[in-house]
């Protein structure tokens, strides 16, 4: 009986650090700038259970609409052993960040990216490869991407902003051409005198 009891306790304590769910966004989610415009990306986790260790190994975003400028360590560890390593300007940042402290189940900052606009366009910043433990055992871990508008997109303005701009145009063109038209045909001409 005692050995179907502890096998009983041991399934539920699997059971539930297998279905523990970390949660890991970038906040914001949105945002839009100007080109030479510099913003700060937080990376926030927020564990529903205890845990200890949090690692981004790939975090991605288009290297010609933005700039990586710094990255630096957020608040979720007080006294956390955080490793910043990798290259930043090839449109992902890998082996960059690493944490490991007395474990917490508080929602926190665990690094803050700062990017720069470089070019018009839209950027998504990725967590591609992300990671959450305690005690040695991988949690699921859930994320949540950003995106960045920069400058201004004429692909992103709305179709009928754009048709309304050409419809215009038109109008303006034909009415000019109407005009210059009927003013040809206003001009007098002059009699010539025979002598």
């Amino acid at each position: 009986m005692r050995r179907i009891i502890i096998v009983l306790l041991l399934m539920m304590v699997m059971t539930s650090v297998c279905s523990a769910k970390i949660e890991m966004r970038c906040q914001p989610d949105v945002i839009n700038i100007e080109i030479g415009e510099t913003f700060s990306v937080d990376v926030v986790v927020k564990p529903d259970q205890k845990i200890d260790t949090v690692a981004i190994d790939i975090m991605s975003w288009d290297k010609n609409i933005l700039e990586f400028v710094d990255v630096e360590k957020g608040n979720l560890f007080n006294n956390s052993l955080v490793w910043i390593n990798g290259t930043g300007n090839v449109g992902n940042y890998t082996s960059m960040c690493w944490g490991c402290d007395v474990p917490t189940d508080k929602e926190g900052i665990f690094a803050r990216f700062t990017f720069k606009g470089i070019g018009n366009g839209t950027s998504v910043v990725s967590l591609n490869s992300v990671g959450a433990a305690f005690a040695g055992v991988s949690l699921k871990v859930l994320t949540e991407n950003m995106t960045v508008r920069v400058g201004h997109d004429l692909k992103e303005l709305p179709f009928f902003f754009i048709f309304s701009i050409v419809l215009i145009s038109f109008f303006i063109v034909i009415i000019f051409v109407i005009k210059m038209r009927s003013k040809a045909h206003k001009t007098p001409i002059t009699p010539k005198n025979n002598l």
